[in-house]
């Protein structure tokens, strides 16, 4: 079993925000498969934590569940403890997950594949890795920091909670997405190797 998280803040409120990221990409991935027959839908799933979606993939032999956290983002463990405890999943839980998630340490149109990585202060992450008791685990890093000159890291707080531009989002939907979707697929046949080349261009300037 492969279990894809996508990480954001529940609410209409923070529908389009830079820090659910995480949940817009889980969005185009369910579209992105039904459109190209990549993924077959075989049933929706919902619990105290989280609500998602199992799917049959093309040319694997293991279940894929994407799943979205109903909690808020620094709660986020809260979703993969109850996922696991509903497969029965116990020790090595973290070679089992793929957390997709903002990251604004990174410039809007940037996807980057990391492995055993500090959280780097994304609290939904480190709510994961606090839970899992380890950082062994894959996350796909949606960069969302604007690449307007000036901008610094201390402009975190008020930036993740701004909603992505017209023009942002056709980034994210013609450009960041299907590269994502792309480096997913090998992230899902485990060559995280060939994920981390097909991610790694440099983002579009704006």
């Amino acid at each position: 079993m492969k279990f894809i998280f996508g990480l954001g803040n529940p609410g209409t409120s923070y529908t389009y925000t830079r820090h659910n990221a995480g949940f817009l990409f889980l969005d185009f991935l369910a579209r992105a498969w039904e459109e190209s027959g990549t993924g077959e839908l075989v049933k929706t799933l919902s619990g105290k934590h989280y609500t998602g979606t199992e799917w049959r993939v093309e040319g694997l032999d293991e279940k894929v569940f994407c799943i979205i956290p109903t909690t808020f983002m620094n709660l986020s463990g809260d979703a993969v403890r109850e996922m696991f405890r509903s497969k029965r999943i116990t020790e090595g839980g973290e070679e089992h997950i793929i957390v997709a998630h903002d990251d604004i340490d990174l410039p809007l149109g940037s996807v980057k594949i990391s492995f055993g990585a500090s959280s780097a202060g994304q609290k939904g992450v480190q709510n994961i890795i606090d839970t899992l008791g380890t950082k062994q685990f894959v996350r796909i890093r949606i960069g969302i920091a604007p690449t307007r000159e000036g901008f610094t890291p201390g402009d975190a707080r008020g930036v993740v909670l701004k909603k992505f531009s017209v023009e942002e989002k056709k980034l994210l939907k013609d450009e960041v997405f299907p590269r994502a979707v792309k480096a997913l697929m090998e992230l899902l046949r485990g060559d995280v190797a060939a994920a981390q080349r097909i991610a790694h261009v440099p983002a579009t300037k704006m």
